[in-house]
């Protein structure tokens, strides 16, 4: 797969099963920059699997930042919080997928799914298609998960990824159409993002500042999220940790790919 700096692409053969896709794109990037830049390539990546009838899975990590939903731009404060949180360190960029703040960082991992025509696909397989491979990702390090909603916790909703009562991982999608040589065509954007570890970064704090900036009424509580770091009691550097963590979920996903 690919080196710091770079894309691996890996392209996975025809399968059958509940992913009702042909063809699959694995994409391992290490290309580092901000959250905005991820998310322009999402579209880019969109485009492109429409164009060649070829679902991607892409693997993905930012510098510092917080990424919210398109509901917060309708907040008052809106535009004095960008400017305050760039001031910080913490730049806002804008997914097309739904949800609320989701802080950004080099301890965290995304996945991004996207799926060109989907069908009858329903909105509860495509929850399950992100945190499938993700969970055997984190059971091959020894850490058990399950769906379900933790009231408190940033970005909640029912498909986070729980080790107990503890959010380690949340999910977001979007139905959305790309028109292509004068027809319309649907496609997925999801979106997973898992906390690995938080470099003495509190994440909840991070986006209670943002809304008290923006004028949102949410609170979030720190005790309601965990990191695979926390969980593993890894005795290895949280660097060299997220590089694991990359590595077992790359696996995964080929096996989940492969084997359905």
């Amino acid at each position: 797969m690919g080196q710091a700096g770079q894309k691996g692409h890996e392209r996975m053969g025809s399968i059958s099963g509940p992913q009702r896709y042909r063809n699959w794109l694995l994409v391992d990037d290490h290309q580092p920059g901000q959250a905005s830049m991820h998310l322009q390539c999402d579209e880019v990546l969109a485009r492109s699997a429409v164009e060649q009838g070829t679902a991607v899975l892409r693997i993905w990590q930012s510098d510092p930042g917080l990424v919210v939903g398109q509901s917060d731009l309708k907040l008052t404060g809106w535009a004095e919080a960008l400017g305050k949180m760039a001031r910080a360190g913490w730049p806002v960029s804008v997914r097309q997928t739904g949800g609320t703040a989701v802080p950004q960082g080099p301890g965290i991992i995304n996945l991004s799914l996207i799926w060109p025509e989907p069908g009858d696909l329903t909105s509860d397989e495509v929850f399950h298609a992100l945190m499938t491979p993700v969970q055997q990702a984190l059971h091959s390090m020894g850490i058990l998960t399950r769906p379900g909603a933790v009231p408190g916790s940033i970005c909640d909703g029912r498909y986070n990824l729980l080790v107990g009562s503890q959010k380690i991982a949340g999910t977001a999608q979007a139905w959305r159409s790309i028109r292509d040589e004068g027809a319309l065509h649907r496609y997925i954007l999801g979106h997973l993002v898992l906390f690995v570890a938080c470099f003495d970064v509190n994440l909840t704090e991070v986006t209670n500042q943002f809304y008290g900036y923006a004028g949102g009424q949410a609170h979030y509580h720190a005790d309601t999220l965990t990191t695979v770091q926390k969980q593993c009691r890894a005795l290895m550097p949280a660097r060299s940790l997220v590089a694991e963590v990359r590595h077992q979920l790359v696996t995964a996903l080929k096996r989940w790919v492969m084997a359905c």
